[in-house]
């Protein structure tokens, strides 16, 4: 996939939103939303693919057992914010 530019987007001060859709891989998801997508619309299929990647799963359970090491306090703190 190639970097776009969107001429009509670039110093207009319209409120201009980029849709990007269609999707078949993380990695397609990956690049519009590091080239500034404001909507994605992406098929349930792919959505497993993002979600049950080996790292995300090893990240959301890092992070999981992050927070059972918080005070139940600091939790507290955090959810009402």
């Amino acid at each position: 996939m190639k970097n776009f530019v969107f001429p009509a987007s670039i110093n207009s001060k319209t409120e201009t939103k980029i849709l990007a859709a269609s999707f078949r891989s993380p990695h397609q998801v990956e690049l519009a939303m590091a080239q500034g997508a404001d909507v994605l619309t992406i098929p349930p299929s792919t959505m497993d693919m993002v979600f049950n990647n080996p790292l995300t799963l090893s990240g959301l359970g890092d992070f999981a057992n992050a927070w059972k090491k918080l005070s139940q306090k600091d939790r507290d703190q955090y959810e009402q914010t």
